[in-house]
């Protein structure tokens, strides 16, 4: 048994970078009109994918808005929140109370999540909650 894993080493699971270097190296030199090819195809999609992102920031963001918009709502309905001074830190900190009071009892989670989910990043927290704090004229636009 001890001579079985001797004589058969284990298994990779997959080529190392070295051996995929050596591949592409020699790919290359075998069929140079190959990076031609690919040098074409990614100038040729390269604007296609471009406005594919520029779509999707537009879509994400108009979303956002909207969600900002029902929540700075939803708050101004349901709290004094927005009533509250929070010039000071004592004033700052019971105006943090209210918030999580709304999200934590006043279903305001179903707001604020993002069609019921929460937010992917700790970033796009931060940013929803300070416009939220701060209600940036995200009033409905006619």
């Amino acid at each position: 048994m001890a001579t079985f894993f001797v004589t058969f080493p284990r298994r990779r699971r997959g080529p190392s970078r070295r051996d995929v270097a050596a591949a592409i190296e020699r790919t290359i030199r075998q069929f140079p009109e190959l990076l031609d090819y690919y040098i074409k195809l990614k100038e040729d999609t390269g604007d296609e994918a471009k406005a594919v992102s520029r779509d999707k920031v537009d879509e994400v963001k108009a979303i956002f808005v909207k969600q900002l918009q029902r929540a700075v709502e939803d708050i101004e309905q349901k709290s004094t929140f927005y009533e509250k001074s929070w010039t000071s830190y004592d004033e700052a900190l019971e105006r943090a109370r209210e918030f999580k009071h709304y999200v934590e009892h006043q279903d305001g989670y179903r707001v604020i999540n993002r069609n019921g989910q929460p937010f992917s990043s700790e970033a796009e927290v931060q940013l929803f909650f300070g416009l939220i704090w701060c209600r940036n004229r995200v009033r409905r636009q006619s």
